[in-house]
């Protein structure tokens, strides 16, 4: 399904390259499905009468818009990682109550009715008519700023498969989008200031790097920046690999839910579906990282003449995207490729050989869950596809499930059976190859 709007051209362009064809889908055969929109609430009518087959993939999960709308997640996530959100009026008492606790905070007030967006402080929002429909969050204070303008890091995220969840980032690249005036002298009433406006600015306007611009990344570029300021980079991504994570754990029950609940309405299962996302953060003077929205289908295409220096980049992540799903090209695709012996065999999937030699026998020892004589035909499939995505993962790398998932935050209870297994098996594959790890 291509937007009638012509904004997903550079998906167009390369999915023409790796031989695929463009198709209305009503009477035609199809393998795949790219919406802008979110089907469910745009096409009912369209999604309800198709039928899925298992190599048919659309690019939203039922259920993803809980992680998605950005009222929903900043009012039911409670993270260091996400500034504190109320709906007004529902919210009305809670944030008078955090206000009271937080005299010295500032907000920003989103009016439902005519979008505008206005920074004020708490005696402000004291005159403010709180009966009426608003959205208010916490503003972000002393932001880190390159050249003294403020911006924020579009970082791409797939979701592959929601049960068991496996998420990866794009390392090799971010989008950088910074305010089109300075920060300094602040001024509440000037929003282009601190909101990252139609009008903005790219990496390549800031003088630091245009004369380089065109021969390193994006990400390096910024990278290297921050390391001149005494920042440590790596520090840096652990803690946004982990925002991401968190973020998605917690919303995890919630959208699944919604996911059997709108499968087994359409007739769909979880290979049916992949998910690529544009978390964009934004980061104080301290180097810690906020998440200020989760965009479910991040703008591929440049909007403006101007910023077409931005589609190699964008045709990149929709080419490794793609190559991770199984649609490097229509070819492989035709000849069952997705299902060969030769791509995947089950002696790949085999860990921890002293276990499950004793495992042979019997499957009743708790250790035996991740031998392949001991698991259903069902997860060996999984572990197939999940070893294809490793095999192809490309810029991509995979942050959750990890090795260092178990360790950390007690979020484990907030996973699926199926997920717990595998992050079991990855654990197991990390102890033979640090690759896996």
């Amino acid at each position: 399904m291509w937007n009638k709007n012509d904004n997903l051209r550079n998906l167009k362009r390369v999915m023409n390259h790796l031989g695929y064809q463009m198709v209305d889908g009503t009477n035609e055969k199809w393998n795949l499905m790219w919406s802008i929109e979110y089907p469910y609430d745009k096409f009912p009518h369209i999604i309800k009468n198709m039928t899925f087959s298992k190599d048919q993939k659309l690019n939203h999960f039922p259920g993803i818009n809980y992680l998605t709308n950005k009222r929903s997640l900043s009012t039911s996530t409670i993270s260091k990682y996400i500034l504190p959100g109320f709906r007004i009026p529902e919210d009305k008492i809670k944030f008078e109550n955090f206000a009271e606790s937080n005299p010295m905070k500032k907000y920003v007030v989103k009016n439902y009715g005519n979008g505008g967006v206005k920074l004020v402080t708490i005696d402000e929002i004291k005159y403010m008519n709180l009966g009426e429909s608003k959205f208010i969050q916490v503003f972000m204070d002393n932001p880190f700023l390159v050249e003294g303008h403020a911006f924020d890091i579009g970082v791409y995220v797939l979701i592959t498969s929601l049960d068991p969840l496996v998420i990866y980032r794009f390392k090799s690249e971010c989008l950088f989008r910074f305010c089109s005036e300075p920060y300094q002298p602040f001024n509440s009433n000037n929003t282009r200031k601190y909101v990252v406006g139609y009008d903005k600015l790219h990496i390549w306007n800031m003088r630091s790097f245009e004369k380089i611009s065109n021969d390193y990344s994006h990400l390096k570029l910024f990278e290297n920046y921050f390391k001149s300021k005494g920042q440590n980079v790596n520090k840096l991504w652990n803690t946004i690999d982990e925002a991401i994570v968190m973020t998605i754990l917690q919303m995890y029950k919630s959208m699944h839910y919604q996911f059997e609940k709108e499968c087994n309405f359409y007739n769909c299962t979880n290979d049916n579906f992949f998910e690529l996302l544009r978390f964009d953060f934004m980061i104080d003077v301290k180097a810690n990282v906020y998440l200020m929205e989760v965009n479910m289908s991040p703008n591929l295409t440049p909007a403006k003449p101007e910023y077409e220096r931005n589609s190699a980049q964008y045709e990149q992540v929709i080419y490794n995207t793609l190559r991770i799903i199984g649609f490097e090209g229509y070819q492989l695709f035709k000849e069952d490729y997705l299902h060969s012996p030769m791509t995947s065999r089950n002696q790949n999937l085999a860990v921890n050989m002293e276990t499950c030699k004793i495992c042979q026998n019997s499957c009743s020892l708790l250790s035996c869950n991740v031998c392949t004589n001991c698991m259903s035909y069902d997860f060996i499939e999984v572990l197939h596809k999940i070893n294809r995505e490793h095999q192809n993962r490309g810029e991509f790398k995979r942050i959750f499930p990890t090795n260092s998932f178990e360790s950390n935050h007690g979020l484990i209870d907030l996973i699926s059976e199926k997920t717990k297994l595998l992050n079991h098996w990855f654990n197991e594959k990390c102890n033979e190859d640090n690759e896996w790890c």
